[in-house]
């Protein structure tokens, strides 16, 4: 057992080295300022898009899985980083301090419900098998014939016997699954769940340094905490023992809902944090982030695309040729390679074949329906989404003034672009679309809820902020007649 838990950590550090390797070439000789936790959870994430993407071009270049290949090269180049000049490293921003019993209570509580969080995922997780029918059919599964293959193959993917598995979705997970299956040398489906927890706890870092770091530490904490109970992203992260209303069941670990909504939210915090700061790297890392969105899943794709225009309309004047053309060829390379791999095996995309005028046209009539059903469903689910889509409006009312900066606009309309996509998903779907979004919108929305919940805190922070910045002034106004 002990040798067993050995090489499963074995196999979760090249994620974070791969990961690393990544960041040092994206900072280059740039400040590195994350923070030791926020710099793991990030490289973690960056980690499975990097390995999941060397095994797909090893499968086309013929080379066979094993531990070695795999992990090798990203060690190599990890301590070739270590014994070379690097870049200077510092501190996060410095941010403002809680004072007095009381709010550094609040915090400690805060913390507390956070670190509860992160145990429950990490011990309860490898408790169960793979229980959900999507996490099994589309994923583990997958991930099985890539570890018995030790390749991506085209025989497997074009089977017809295996098309309930949508062999055209992109590739991220089952391969960061059959990564952890060639680090242990066997099937072990319940500890190859581990990276669902890990996933989990990256993005409470994130979530939390993007907070902390334009605003105050212990609202951070705060809105952190009020993320990690959120019901609906804790039953993917690791999962109930029993079910959770509406949904029939409490588990859905190894889903790729909760992998793509994790990517959403670094996507939209970094290009947050470059709107704020105008830092080219946070652009190049939320580029990452955008186009590892579309190597998990083809929701991805849409907000990968969103993404990159928004970057283009946002971004191009200040950030440059050079970032822009790191932007889009990082985009590309999670892309094209797969497009082309479809496009040569002759795999399509389910939603492709239903792009046309007339089937838009004449399924129309169902938009009203499947818009009320949406906003039904997100501000009636609060057992679900933990007040999330309130949560959202109600901090838009307060920092009505605050909206239309162009970094907070940016968020809303990643937003809103993926909302509307998924109502056009609905518009175009085959047969009976009601039963269609009974069974994907909850998941569909878990993949924008930590997006929302960050832009539901950078609501109520900015209206705060400017709140205190004006009493601020006014007691120095005040001080200094006093002084005359």
């Amino acid at each position: 057992m002990a040798e067993t838990l050995l090489w499963l950590l074995a196999g979760l550090a090249v994620f974070v080295i791969s990961g690393q390797v990544l960041l040092k070439f994206v900072y280059g000789n740039d400040v590195f300022d994350l923070g030791a936790g926020p710099e793991v959870g990030v490289s973690f994430l960056l980690g499975l898009g990097a390995v999941s993407l060397q095994m797909f071009a090893y499968s086309l270049a013929s080379v066979p899985f094993d531990f070695p290949k795999i992990a090798g090269p990203w060690l190599l180049i990890f301590f070739a980083f270590i014994f070379s000049p690097s870049g200077k490293r510092a501190s996060p921003a410095a941010v403002k301090k809680p004072h007095g019993p009381g709010l550094r209570a609040l915090s400690a509580v805060a913390l507390l419900i956070i670190a509860t969080q992160t145990v429950y995922a990490f011990l309860y997780s490898p408790l169960l098998p793979v229980t959900g029918w999507d996490a099994w059919s589309n994923w583990f599964l997958k991930a099985r014939v890539f570890f018995i293959d030790r390749a991506v193959t085209e025989g497997f993917l074009l089977d017809g016997n295996y098309s309930y598995s949508h062999p055209g979705y992109p590739l991220l997970v089952p391969l960061s699954v059959a990564w952890v299956y060639t680090s242990l040398g066997f099937v072990d489906d319940a500890l190859a769940k581990v990276i669902y927890p890990a996933q989990y706890v990256s993005m409470l870092l994130v979530f939390h340094h993007v907070i902390k770091r334009v605003f105050d530490g212990r609202n951070a904490l705060l809105f952190t905490s009020l993320l990690s109970i959120t019901p609906i992203v804790m039953a993917h992260a690791a999962g109930f023992p029993v079910a959770i209303k509406p949904l029939h069941t409490g588990d859905f670990t190894g889903y790729a809902d909760l992998t793509l909504a994790v990517y959403f939210l670094g996507a939209g915090a970094f290009f947050y944090l470059y709107l704020n700061e105008s830092r080219p790297v946070h652009l190049v890392v939320s580029a990452m982030f955008l186009a590892m969105g579309a190597w998990t899943r083809p929701d991805g794709m849409v907000f990968a695309a969103a993404g990159a225009v928004l970057i283009l309309i946002g971004a191009a004047r200040r950030a440059g040729p050079l970032t822009l053309l790191k932007v889009f060829i990082l985009i590309g390379a999670f892309v094209a390679p797969w497009e082309y791999f479809k496009l040569k095996s002759g795999l399509s995309g389910e939603y492709i074949p239903l792009l046309t005028t007339q089937n838009f046209w004449g399924n129309l009539g169902r938009l009203d329906t499947i818009v009320l059903y949406m906003l039904s469903y997100m501000f009636a689910g609060v057992g679900l989404f933990n007040f999330t889509w309130w949560g959202l409006t109600v901090s838009s009312i307060i920092n009505w003034r605050g909206i239309a900066s162009r970094e907070i606009v940016v968020l809303y309309a990643l937003i809103c672009i993926q909302l509307i996509a998924y109502a056009l998903m609905y518009v175009l779907a085959p047969g009976d679309f009601t039963r269609n979004m009974e069974e994907t919108l909850p998941g569909r929305l878990v993949h924008l809820v930590p997006l929302v919940m960050m832009l539901a805190a950078v609501n109520l922070n900015t209206f705060l902020y400017k709140r205190d910045i004006k009493e601020a002034e006014a007691q120095k106004a005040e001080g200094a007649e006093g002084g005359g």
